[in-house]
């Protein structure tokens, strides 16, 4: 492998999966809403992540807003991504105090316990 391939792909790695942690906390989604809010915070991140991981979340807020006559129901989850305050956000992000990089969702509940409060 050149030296080159090897340098961006040690950057790559480095930039994006070096900052990922574990968090637990609430997803909404919703018209104009796709967001996660850590537990321990009341900051609140726009998401960003690939389909295959967003859309089982998208489908069961879905579900639960037809079952609930609610929009916008919270979501417990254990998810692994990246806390991004440094990028430019646009659109509805801007809204939001950073972007949370979603790679992966770890365990999912639809009922929020109390110690993860609203």
């Amino acid at each position: 492998m050149n030296w080159a391939v090897t340098l961006m792909m040690w950057g790559v790695a480095g930039t994006a999966w070096a900052s990922d942690s574990t968090l637990r906390g609430r997803f909404y989604w919703g018209h104009e809403v796709e967001s996660f809010q850590p537990c321990d915070s009341k900051k609140a991140y726009w998401v960003k992540g690939d389909k295959k991981v967003l859309q089982p979340l998208r489908d069961r807020a879905e579900r639960l807003r037809q079952q609930r006559g609610k929009p916008y129901q919270p979501i417990d989850v254990e998810a692994v991504g990246a806390i991004d305050t440094k990028s430019k956000r646009e659109g509805f992000a801007k809204d939001y105090q950073g972007l949370f990089h979603l790679r992966k969702v770890a365990r999912v509940s639809n009922v929020v316990p109390k110690e993860c409060g609203k």
